[in-house]
């Protein structure tokens, strides 16, 4: 019996030494596990996430900056391969993948982005910036937009997606929001997305400040030309030929042409400004355009410009009573805008109004750009092509830069070939309405000059 006592004794000191031993294997597994994901663990992961289901489009790259105790950076974006938008969010990265620079602790920058292509034609880029404190309390956090047509090559904005008086279709739409409607302004409305079903707009870039519009219920509004997106052009935008370049020396002049188009003397009067590798513009009626819609594409199709210059030039607009209302106004501008449109998928950024006349009610109405004239060659009065070049050549000599003339006229062509033969003689250029105010804004954007006059719903 002792004997037994003795042997079930030593039994328990061998297993409480295996425990023992055991727990001791087991502590230091641990410590070993815990020791290799110390090593292994990357204390900025957190940091580097990103969504997966939001890229789209364009390959996505990666890289990470850091300087121990300072900052760490974490920066995703595409790659297209197309030159001006790679171009692009290169320059991005260079000004926002970067540490505060009036922050001297440890901060974190994580720049993430959300991209879509849209009917092969468009690219809808979203770059998401957040900048937080070791307490992760945000320091920073904003997003910026990109819109590029790979088409046209360029990138797009309000103006390139939205068209005819849309300030005041966006003023609605907020209204329903719950978004101040002073907010709609042209400068607030750069931040937007373009999807395959609407455009989303985020008012002075906030994201709790969304209006969407989609195609289907605005198409009258919509400047996007594609088969695929409802609007009032849905096909293949049109490439106009290039400016000519503006020659060093050369003095300027804009030729604009009033009422037209003409089904023969428009494509004459081209013709004789191409001689000269000049172009025109022409400020054209609505029931002229909806007359002669491929003279229209045309006039666009070669670089000339395409202006609005009213439905049918009545004086009831603004020069003589009783004045049009509102919405009378309303459609005798953007009515052209509508043909011009449906004829190239160009929306018009200039206006004349007949007669040179303004007043408070189209300023409230025209959201284009209202351009006069400072050289009256009379054509409209004096069908005499001496007499017309005689009076542009004497205002030009003193500086004067933007001809009005009419297209509508035969003896208008007669004088163009006998007067452009003799500017370009003495050194003057030919160019549009717009190349000139890019030009001589000095002169052209000069109250004083009276020559311009920008919308105020802009």
């Amino acid at each position: 019996m002792k004997k037994l006592n003795k042997n079930l004794s030593h039994l328990r000191i061998q297993w409480s030494h295996l425990a023992i031993l055991l727990a001791g294997i087991f502590i230091a597994g641990f410590l070993l596990f815990k020791g290799v994901t110390w090593l292994f663990h990357d204390p900025y992961a957190a940091y580097q996430t990103y969504k997966e289901d939001t890229k789209l489009a364009g390959e996505m790259k990666h890289t990470t900056q850091k300087e121990k105790d300072a900052y760490f950076i974490s920066y995703y974006y595409p790659a297209f391969d197309i030159k001006n938008l790679d171009s692009e969010i290169t320059k991005y990265g260079k000004q926002h993948a970067v540490p505060l620079k009036d922050k001297n602790s440890m901060h974190y920058v994580s720049i993430d982005y959300d991209t879509e292509e849209i009917f092969d034609t468009y690219i809808s880029l979203v770059f998401h910036k957040k900048v937080v404190d070791e307490e992760d309390k945000v320091l920073q956090q904003e997003d910026t937009y990109y819109n590029y047509d790979k088409k046209r090559n360029r990138f797009l904005q309000v103006d390139d997606v939205l068209r005819r008086d849309y300030i005041a279709m966006m003023k609605t739409k907020a209204k329903d929001a719950g978004i101040k409607e002073n907010l709609i302004k042209k400068q607030n409305l750069s931040s937007f997305t373009i999807g395959k079903k609407e455009l989303s707009f985020y008012v002075e870039g906030k994201k709790n400040q969304k209006i969407s519009v989609p195609y289907k219920e605005n198409k009258k509004y919509i400047a996007l030309t594609n088969k695929n997106i409802p609007s009032y052009y849905m096909k293949d935008p049109i490439t106009p030929a290039p400016q000519p370049k503006v020659e060093k020396g050369k003095k300027l002049i804009a030729f604009t042409f009033d009422d037209g188009p003409h089904y023969k003397n428009t494509k004459e009067i081209m013709a004789e400004f191409e001689k000269y590798n000049g172009r025109a513009t022409f400020f054209m009626l609505g029931q002229n355009v909806k007359a002669n819609p491929d003279i229209v594409k045309d006039v666009y199709k070669r670089g000339h410009e395409v202006a609005n210059h009213s439905w049918d030039h009545s004086i009831h607009i603004a020069a003589q009573p009783p004045y049009m209302k509102k919405e009378d106004v309303n459609e005798e501008i953007y009515k052209v805008n509508d043909a011009i449109f449906q004829a190239n998928g160009f929306e018009p950024r200039y206006f004349r109004p007949p007669f040179g006349a303004i007043n408070q009610t189209m300023k409230d109405v025209c959201g284009l750009d209202m351009v006069l004239w400072d050289i009256d060659s009379e054509d409209w009065r004096n069908h005499n092509a001496s007499i017309m070049s005689k009076i542009v050549k004497k205002n030009a000599e003193v500086g004067y830069e933007v001809v009005l003339m009419h297209d509508i006229h035969e003896d208008t062509v007669k004088g163009i070939k006998q007067l452009l033969k003799e500017l370009d003689a003495k050194g003057y250029q030919f160019v549009t309405i717009d190349t000139l105010i890019k030009e001589d804004p000095e002169y052209l954007l000069n109250p004083k000059s009276n020559l311009i006059k920008p919308s105020t719903l802009k």
